[in-house]
């Protein structure tokens, strides 16, 4: 296999937006992109950079930067604003440095060099690392995290008003995290987006919402034009509607 240099001006750029696309068209398979899907990413980055490259190799690539996402994102986690958002960098004692190194084999190269193009890497990767999404998949054992809703309706809020959301799964889910400071700031920026309370999208966002505090961080960081790809890559990649 012929050795390749991702650090190619715009070649990862490309390749996660790709990536991104291809999952927001296609769906996965299984916890990885579909055949069609690498060749055609393969075909993008053969077009824009003339970077020839097998399949085998994305896909070590992907699995490469979604190690390190999932690194960056549990250290930019931390409690104690170790996290600088200017420069994307972490300030950590010597100390804290060797712990974390030692946990996760990723964690090193950040420390000397920031994660390039975040937004892009919590846009593919986020809801494959978040908690209650990674478990789920056509053969798991678990409910459907839309199942899950639907059993919730059980659980004493058969008689709440539904009417100013729209429909019982909204409601199930804003009755849940109605504590959440952040579920108003999701609501208000969906209510923004335009969309209709019955469209599938809308849905899709509302069942994000409910799955984890830090889904709901990234609805609201992301650019209202990435709202969309975002929302619709998870409704492809659980079939949700």
């Amino acid at each position: 296999m012929i050795r390749i240099n991702w650090k190619l001006e715009g070649v990862e750029k490309t390749f996660l937006e790709a990536c991104i696309h291809e999952l927001t068209v296609n769906g996965r398979e299984g916890g990885n992109l579909k055949t069609l899907s690498w060749k055609n990413i393969s075909e993008k980055l053969k077009m824009q950079h003339n970077f020839i490259v097998e399949q085998k190799q994305m896909r070590n690539r992907y699995d490469y930067l979604k190690g390190r996402f999932s690194a960056w994102r549990k250290l930019k986690n931390k409690t104690g604003n170790i996290y600088n958002a200017v420069t994307n960098m972490f300030n950590l004692l010597e100390e804290e440095w060797q712990l974390e190194m030692k946990s996760n084999k990723y964690v090193e190269a950040l420390r000397t060099m920031p994660l390039a193009y975040p937004e892009l890497c919590t846009q593919l990767f986020e809801g494959s690392t978040s908690n209650g999404f990674e478990s789920w998949g056509p053969s798991s054992t678990l409910p459907r995290p839309f199942e899950e809703v639907l059993d919730n309706t059980s659980n004493g809020l058969e008689d709440v008003d539904l009417t100013a959301i729209g429909t019982p799964t909204a409601k199930v889910f804003i009755e849940k995290h109605k504590a959440s400071n952040d579920i108003e700031a999701c609501m208000a920026k969906l209510e923004s987006m335009g969309w209709d309370v019955l469209d599938a999208k809308y849905q899709t966002a509302i069942l994000l919402f409910g799955e984890s505090a830090d889904l709901r961080k990234v609805w609201l960081l992301l650019n209202p034009l990435a709202c969309e790809p975002w929302e619709k890559n998870a409704e492809a990649k659980y079939g949700l509607f």
